[in-house]
This record gives structure tokens, C-alpha cells and sequence, in this order.
């Protein structure tokens, strides 16, 4: 489980530096 959430958190974390990146 604690894996699943990882992924999840590394999907999260890459996407707002995508917006950031974006502003």
C-alpha cells in the first residue's frame, strides 16, 4: 500500500512543478 501512495505522491509533486513551470 505504502508503495501505491508513493507513486501517487511522485505523480502529485511532478505535476505542480508542471504548473509552476507553467505560471
Amino acid at each position: 500500500v505504502t508503495d501505491e501512495i508513493e507513486a501517487l505522491g511522485a505523480i502529485l509533486l511532478d505535476d505542480e512543478l508542471k504548473v509552476k513551470e507553467n505560471e
